[in-house]
C-alpha cells in the first residue's frame, strides 16, 4: 500500500487561493481538506471545495 500527502492550492479562481491537502492511497485521493497553515483561510474551505472528492469520484 502506498501513501502520500500532497500539498496544493484550491483549483477555483478566487482571491483566497486556499491551501489544501490531499491524502493519497494507492493512487486515489482518500481525504481532501484545508491546510491549517494557510495564512488567510486558516484551515477553512468554502462550500464549493469541501465536497470536491464527491465530484471527482462521482460515477457519472
Amino acid at each position: 500500500m502506498s501513501y502520500s500527502k500532497v500539498y496544493g492550492a484550491c483549483p477555483h479562481d478566487c482571491p483566497d487561493t486556499c491551501g489544501v491537502i490531499s491524502e493519497v492511497e494507492n493512487g486515489r485521493v482518500v481525504r481532501f481538506y484545508a491546510s491549517s497553515d494557510h495564512p488567510v483561510t486558516n484551515g477553512w474551505l468554502c462550500a464549493k471545495v469541501r465536497p470536491y472528492l464527491d465530484h471527482v469520484y462521482h460515477p457519472d
